[in-house]
């Protein structure tokens, strides 16, 4: 199923009317009845809601904890009865229609954004991207236009920047349980975060698990110390000797954190 073919209000009911025929939008079954094209979408798809959340996910970004809220919000249930069904704080579920609230304006917004481009007719005048086509080599034709001194220019003011090494410390801002590591460049380490959690790939299963529960929005990054690498002869020595030392100091274990105790991390 493509969602553009669709508008708003037929993905949500999922079946589309012309005239007196319903057609779903999961299968070619069609009716000349509301009440049975409802009773088609109950029995073949679990219902018009399932569906919608079961889109492949070439389109549909959303995790399965996610799709278990939705499904769970849809019921009218207050929030103090989910948070006890879900074995979670009611702080948590409105945080998470909070959050599930912010994405429905983004994504208002960059629906507006996009068409404020290219129109509302959201496959015109679109290139499929052909296959074969590499990437690389696309790069390196964009690089040979820019000027040589251009590049020059870029690439000594990338080497004159310092890099710092030090502590971060990740914070559920919910149940504000922590999770500290120490990395070799605090640059940009946010960036890292999101990238790995928000595709399942992160190591920490403790912190993976909070991530998928509670969502991205949730958590903030600082920096607890950090110096200069130019002066450290062993980087990975001083950065095991640095987290052993942080671990302890805060020990983000248990309750308190997303960390694996010290005896687990020597």
């Amino acid at each position: 199923m493509n969602p553009t073919d669709f508008t708003i209000d037929e993905l949500v009911q999922g079946y589309r009317q012309i005239r007196k025929i319903y057609s779903c939008n999961y299968c070619s079954a069609t009716f000349f009845k509301q009440e049975q094209i409802n009773n088609h979408l109950a029995e073949q798809h679990n219902g018009a809601l399932s569906a919608l959340l079961s889109v492949p996910e070439k389109y549909n970004t959303l995790t399965q904890n996610q799709q278990q809220l939705l499904t769970v919000f849809k019921q009218p249930i207050k929030d103090s009865n989910i948070a006890k069904q879900l074995q979670v704080s009611p702080s948590t579920i409105r945080h998470q229609k909070f959050t599930f609230r912010e994405k429905a304006k983004q994504a208002q917004l960059y629906l507006a954004q996009y068409q404020a481009v290219f129109g509302s007719d959201q496959d015109a005048e679109l290139l499929p991207v052909p296959p074969t086509t590499a990437a690389t080599g696309e790069l390196f034709n964009m690089e040979k236009k820019m000027k040589k001194e251009d590049r020059k220019a870029i690439i000594q003011s990338y080497k004159l920047q310092s890099t710092y090494y030090g502590v971060i410390q990740l914070t559920n801002q919910i149940n504000h349980k922590i999770y500290i590591e120490a990395v070799p460049n605090t640059k940009n380490r946010w960036d890292y975060y999101k990238m790995n959690l928000n595709n399942h790939a992160y190591r920490d299963s403790d912190l993976q698990h909070a991530w998928d529960q509670y969502g991205e929005t949730a958590f903030n990054l600082e920096v607890l110390w950090q110096e200069k690498t130019d002066d450290v002869e062993n980087l990975r020595l001083e950065l095991k000797n640095l987290k052993k030392e942080w671990l302890t100091k805060l020990q983000p274990f248990g309750e308190r954190g997303y960390n694996k105790p010290l005896r687990e991390n020597n």
